[in-house]
């Protein structure tokens, strides 16, 4: 897989931190219309935000508390349900380890992190100029599973943005092959 460069950014995880084997998750069918509902409204409210209809403060809290989410779930199958942070791209190795699908709730002490940090996303997003470089900042809209006590680690590092954050946390990440279907648990 190559790495996709937005700006000075690294949207898919540097391979020095990836790990294990490819294996299926789950993949909303409708996964196209649900990423563009959303990038469509965050342009939206970048807009308005452009146009002086929305102060910066409230859009900024639109956009970083609500909208992103809406990206960065579009990758997960079961959305809302107690199963939706198994079926995620990526994930950290603990994480992977901690979930399993045979046994009830075993997801509860698993954390959606949003790699670019929500809020600096927002800010970069109301600095954007055109939608085209909205676009580029929304590449960066990625979800990574980790367990509770991965999130506090990664928050020592919330001056670092990104993939450099699970570099200084040691931590290695899970890519999983899209499927359309709920794939079984392969990794040994």
């Amino acid at each position: 897989m190559n790495d996709q460069q937005v700006n000075d950014k690294t949207i898919d995880p540097p391979r020095s931190l990836r790990t294990g084997p490819i294996e299926p998750y789950g993949w909303h069918r409708d996964v196209a219309l649900r990423k563009e509902k959303a990038v469509n409204d965050i342009k939206d409210v970048w807009r308005n935000h452009k146009s002086g209809a929305v102060p910066h403060k409230d859009a900024r809290q639109k956009i970083s508390k609500h909208l992103l989410w809406g990206i960065t779930n579009t990758e997960c199958l079961f959305v809302g349900s107690t199963s939706s942070n198994s079926d995620f791209r990526f994930m950290t190795e603990a994480a992977y380890d901690a979930c399993d699908p045979a046994v009830k709730n075993s997801v509860k002490d698993l954390q959606h992190e949003h790699v670019y940090q929500k809020k600096r996303m927002a800010i970069e997003i109301l600095k954007c100029e055109t939608e085209s470089e909205v676009e580029k900042v929304l590449l960066g809209a990625v979800a990574c599973i980790v367990t509770k006590t991965e999130h506090k680690a990664l928050a020592e590092f919330d001056h670092l943005y990104g993939w450099a954050r699970y570099h200084e946390a040691g931590l290695k990440v899970i890519e999983r092959q899209r499927t359309e279907l709920p794939g079984p648990r392969t990794r040994k």
